[in-house]
């Protein structure tokens, strides 16, 4: 894993989409993939797209509680994770 929390998996964090939103003189319109380096953004789909898709991926998240029977119910439940309020009635 690398400075940025990115892994072999090519998983992307927060770290590394602020190092780009940094790079690109802190504009996510500003910012191009190496296939459109040196070309400018006119479509109104990409100057929506790149800002909506920044800001996604670096707010705070919210861990919901699960529902019982789904994976993350069972994990929880299995760990002690699971409080008394999302217990089984």
């Amino acid at each position: 894993m690398d400075r940025d929390g990115v892994g072999g998996g090519g998983a992307r964090g927060p770290r590394y989409l602020l190092r780009l939103f940094r790079e690109a003189g802190e504009s996510w319109i500003n910012h191009r993939e190496p296939a459109e380096k040196g070309k400018a953004l006119h479509a109104p789909h990409a100057m929506i797209h790149k800002p909506w898709t920044g800001m996604a991926g670096v707010r705070q998240r919210v861990i919901g509680h699960p529902e019982e029977g789904t994976y993350g119910w069972v994990f929880r439940e299995a760990t002690g994770l699971l409080s008394s309020s999302e217990g089984p009635d």
